[in-house]
């Protein structure tokens, strides 16, 4: 563990060596905001304003330790993908054991599969609808912390995303497979209908709502969804994506019977069969309800993608 001496840490977050808990952490260094960033993983977060505990939040005890004198709690923690039936509803209610009984907000980030396949743009007020087994847990678990706000003092606020891209996001529908493949003039590779709207949440978006969720009161005890531009369909995202690299676009789609059937050999593509609705067919999140009450701080897509190739670039 590495202390930080000069303040008591106030916030938390749980999975701050994540793709979204490294951008909380740095938007709260940023605000001079002293922190414990807590992962399972040896990997700290070198600033006089963080202190990094390793250790497991399945274990409420240690959570209890970890969080004790903290007000913001932000989790980003998850199990591994293939485990969430297994292990996501044990591991949320060791958080919740290890924070009862004291004031502090929990702000935690969420996606969509719960409502399973929708027509309209999804929003908040949608009944939970799980398609699979993965779904379903994201179902129970959402349920279960709606329950828990107010009890013992505690706050509890849920910030929704779509697939999420960005710097450092490598493994994801719009990842190494669309902005590496373009830096390097390969063809792209994507999983589903490149015709269909898709909502796209850019990662850096995600991570001001969490923020934005903790210092507003009136997000308590709600579910919300962050804001993300305007649908667009994978094949025009992609397009800006290789138009921005100065590279021609051509593009390896895996779709329909080619996808069933390549499921059937490939774990990876085995793994998101649950969630093909969202790649079939359009998949629009209305995020209305959040602009309305805070702010539409959604960065434009060209804007978020030009970050992203630029970070791409600086690593390679």
């Amino acid at each position: 563990m590495t202390v930080n001496n000069n303040a008591v840490p106030k916030q938390a977050v749980l999975g701050g060596n994540g793709q979204l808990g490294k951008l909380i952490i740095k938007r709260l260094i940023a605000n001079n905001i002293a922190l414990i960033n807590i992962n399972r993983s040896k990997g700290h977060i070198k600033h006089p304003l963080v202190t990094n505990i390793c250790g497991d939040i399945n274990n409420a005890q240690f959570v209890e330790k970890s969080c004790l004198h903290c007000e913001v709690v932000y989790l980003c923690a998850s199990p591994a993908y293939a485990d969430w039936p297994a292990l996501f509803m044990p591991m949320i209610r060791s958080v919740i054991k290890g924070l009862e009984n004291r004031k502090v907000k929990l702000i935690v980030a969420d996606n969509l599969y719960m409502y399973g396949s929708h027509v309209a743009p999804l929003q908040e007020t949608f009944n939970n609808n799980p398609l699979g087994p993965k779904a379903a847990v994201r179902a129970q678990v959402a349920s279960f912390l709606m329950d828990q706000h107010n009890e013992n003092g505690m706050s509890v606020s849920i910030a929704r995303a779509s697939d999420f891209f960005g710097p450092n996001i490598s493994e994801a529908l719009m990842g190494d497979n669309i902005f590496k493949a373009a830096l390097e003039g390969k063809k792209a590779l994507y999983v589903g209908n490149l015709d269909v709207l898709h909502s796209f949440t850019f990662i850096d978006d995600f991570a001001d709502s969490m923020l934005l969720l903790a210092n507003s009161p009136q997000a308590a005890g709600k579910i919300w969804h962050v804001p993300n531009s305007p649908a667009i369909t994978p094949r025009e995202f992609i397009k800006l994506v290789y138009q921005q690299a100065g590279k021609t676009c051509k593009i390896n789609n895996i779709k329909g019977v080619l996808e069933s059937l390549l499921s059937f050999v490939s774990p990876a593509l085995k793994s998101i069969q649950e969630t093909r609705y969202q790649r079939d067919k359009d998949f629009v999140v209305d995020s209305s309800l959040y602009k309305f009450h805070f702010i539409d701080h959604s960065t434009p897509v060209q804007q978020a993608i030009s970050q992203t190739l630029a970070a791409y670039s600086t690593a390679e």
